[in-house]
Order: structure tokens, then sequence, then C-alpha cells
């Protein structure tokens, strides 16, 4: 049977193009946080697969699926970076719906959504992780679930597990509040486009996939915040740090860089090359080799869509917030953006790697070049949102975190003042 890898490899080679998803009977869900597993960095979610399901012979490890044919629980990926749900049953069709079951990981006699005549896509169970000379993190996994269900949802990411309630999702049908109110709240929000997309070959049929990939633009190794920014020889503020585009894909952990990338990370001056030792990272698409390491700073900033990268945004939007001065010739915009600074995980994979040139290829000319992916462990200082029926990413700090974590709302010089219990930096 095939593997995830195969499947999505096929996938990210696609026309860009917008169709419509296949009609499915309504879901049903509670609202509350459904507690999910965070094994291998990345979240996971317990599933009871439908009776009459056939598996394959020798799925049951790690996690797998049980008995064929029986009711069964397994461990599903959740990962809104890959657009089609998987899981793995025999015998190999291309395709199949059945109902889909989440269960509570504290009591598995607990349902907790259920996903009614889901279509599925047939793929093998695979390792999700990482390798590295000190040892190995990683699970098993027997699917995936995807943006073309998660899609259907304002979802709601708490990774970290150190909060009381541990790391849970919750499923929303929209986040609710205007940008101004979230923006009110201390809350940084992000609009995004759907990309991607398009038409794909399954079971020797050309099908049709909408655009479900999110790219969100960051700044990498920032200089710390100045409450006195120095200023260049036309008043404007000093920019820092390496623009980014990223995909966000919950499939990994680590932030996962292109080579060339790094190189522009190492060529910083005055900044000491990034110490990496050889390891593996595993994602749905297949194995791939990289090196591993630590950065120091992550931003993610909103695009302005104003001919500025995300550094310079973020350069502006600290002026703004330290001394209350629009920069000359300027537009007097704080972009909105979520720091984090802790020792976070980063994995080096070469440019020439299946699974960044596959996406390039699929967001070219529509998003600027995919420098990497953004991984579960670079969001575990967040409470994320990702409201797809409002195309837009509601970010604020989880409790307790605000020693790694500072989150800023967008604002202009003139509503400053109404922002002021959230710069808390501001002179």
């Amino acid at each position: 049977m095939p593997g995830f890898g195969k499947a999505l490899v096929g996938l990210a080679i696609v026309v860009a193009s917008s169709a419509s998803a296949c009609e499915r009977s309504k879901p049903s869900y509670d609202s509350f946080p459904i507690s999910i597993e965070r094994a291998g960095q990345v979240p996971t979610w317990y599933v009871r697969t439908p009776e009459g399901l056939p598996t394959c012979a020798g799925s049951g490890a790690d996690g797998g699926v049980a008995d064929a044919g029986a009711s069964a629980l397994a461990k599903m990926l959740i990962d809104p970076g890959s657009p089609l749900t998987l899981f793995e049953f025999c015998p190999e069709v291309a395709r199949t719906r059945f109902d889909l079951e989440v269960v509570s990981a504290l009591d598995p006699a607990i349902t907790r959504a259920r996903f009614l005549d889901l279509a599925v896509l047939s793929q093998a169970g695979v390792l999700v992780g990482y390798d590295d000379v000190s040892g190995s993190d990683r699970t098993r996994v027997s699917g995936l679930v995807g943006a073309d269900l998660l899609s259907a949802f304002a979802v709601r990411f708490s990774l970290d597990p150190a909060q009381p309630g541990g790391a849970t999702l919750q499923l929303f049908p929209a986040t609710v509040g205007s940008e101004s109110e979230h923006a009110l709240a201390c809350d940084s929000v992000l609009p995004f486009q759907l990309l991607g997309g398009g038409g794909v070959i399954i079971a020797g049929q050309e099908q049709s996939l909408k655009a479900s990939r999110i790219v969100l633009a960051a700044c990498l190794e920032p200089d710390p915040f100045d409450p006195a920014p120095p200023l260049d020889g036309n008043g404007q503020v000093v920019t820092t740090g390496v623009d980014l585009a990223l995909l966000l894909s919950t499939g990994t952990g680590p932030l996962l860089l292109g080579g060339s990338t790094v190189a522009r990370l190492d060529a910083v001056p005055g900044r000491t090359p990034l110490a990496l030792s050889d390891g593996a990272l595993h994602l749905p698409s297949g194995t791939i080799q990289v090196g591993l390491g630590t950065i120091g700073r992550l931003t993610l900033v909103r695009d302005e869509d104003r001919g500025l990268g995300p550094c310079e945004e973020l350069a502006q939007a600290r002026r703004l917030e330290a001394t209350g001065t629009c920069p000359p010739g300027r537009t007097c915009t704080a972009t909105a953006y979520v720091e984090l600074e802790r020792a976070l995980p980063v994995a080096r994979a070469a440019d020439e790697t299946a699974v960044l040139q596959q996406l390039r290829t699929e967001l070219r000319p529509f998003s600027r070049e995919i420098d990497g992916l953004l991984g579960a462990e670079a969001l575990r200082d967040v409470v994320l949102d990702v409201d797809y029926p409002s195309q837009r990413m509601i970010m604020r700090c989880a409790d307790g975190r605000g020693a790694t974590c500072q989150g800023r709302p967008r604002f202009t010089g003139s509503t400053r003042d109404q922002h002021g219990s959230c710069l808390p930096r501001a002179q």
C-alpha cells in the first residue's frame, strides 16, 4: 500500500484553481476543548474507526489500527498544512467514505466529535517526529486530519501541555468578534488567503482540490526590542532579521527551513553560524535528512501588503510602540505581530528536498517563495485560532508565557493610546 508520502508528493504538483469541496453530512461536536497528544512534537487525536472497515495486516503496532474489520482506536495527526484527510484501510482502494469519531484521550468511551460520511483517501500509516544524536521522539499515526475537514471550522490550537487543561484543540463554527474588538483585547489578527489547490489524479481520475494552504510572513532572529530604536541616515528605523514566508504545518514539530534560508541567516554580520547536528525528520510525506539546532527569536508578522518585508514591518511597529513617532514618509500603522523568544527547534533541509520544492511549485506565483514550514513546536507559546470562515488567524500568548511570548495588536498613531494596556513597552 502506498504511504502518505506518495499521496502528498502527487498532490503538491498541481495547477492552481478553485473547486468546491465534496458535500458531507453535518458533523456533530461539542465546543469544549478536546485533549490532544503531543507525541513527536505534533498534535494527534484518538479516533474510533467504524465497524466493518477493513484494515491491513500488521497495522496495530505503535498506535495503529488493530483487529481488521472491528471497531478500533487509532491515532491521527492533525495538520492544516495537508489538503486531504487520509487513513489506512484495506483493500487498497483510492477513496472511501465512513463515519469518524474523535474520542476522549482520557476516556475512549466518550465521543467528542463525529464526522459523518467523511471522504477519506486510503494511505498506509507513517512515523512522525524526529531522530537525533541524543535519541528520538516519534510516534506512529494511522491517518491524518487535513484541511478538507478542518476548513469548515474555526480551529483553536492550544499546544502547550503545561497549560491547566493540557494540550487541546477546539472547534467553533467561526470565531466571533470584529478585528477592532480583538485588537482592543490585545489579540494579534493576521488575515490570510487560502492558496494552492487545483487538479490531482486519484485512482486514474482527475479530481479538484480547493485551495487550503496558509502562508505566514515572519522575521527570523531580529534584534531585541530597543526602547530607543536606532535610525539610519534617512530617519528610518534600522531593520534587522531575515524575512521568511512559512507554510503553517503542524505535521512537523520544529521550524523546517531550506538550506539557502539558513545561509542567509548565517551571513548576517556579526552572527555566529547556526550550530546543527545530523538528524532525521519524519514527515507525513516521508523521512528527510536534516541538521537540527535551535534559534532564539521568531516573530510572526501581519502582511500589510504595502511593499515592506516582515522585518521592516516589525521594526516600524516597534518604533511606533516605543516612541509614538511615525516614520517619515510612511503610513503611520503598526502591524500586528507575535514574537517568540526562547530556544526554538529548527531543522535545516536541502533546498532540493521534495516537500519544499513541490510546495513552491504549487504556490507559485501566488505566494513569494516558501522558505519552510512553521511547525507545531514553534506555536507552543500561543493560543492560535485558525478562523477559516473569516480567513484570519487570531493569536494570543498562552497563560504564563509572558517571558517567552509578546503579542501586539494592529494600531495606528491615532489609536495608540486606546491600546495602551496592550503595549507595556510604550514610553
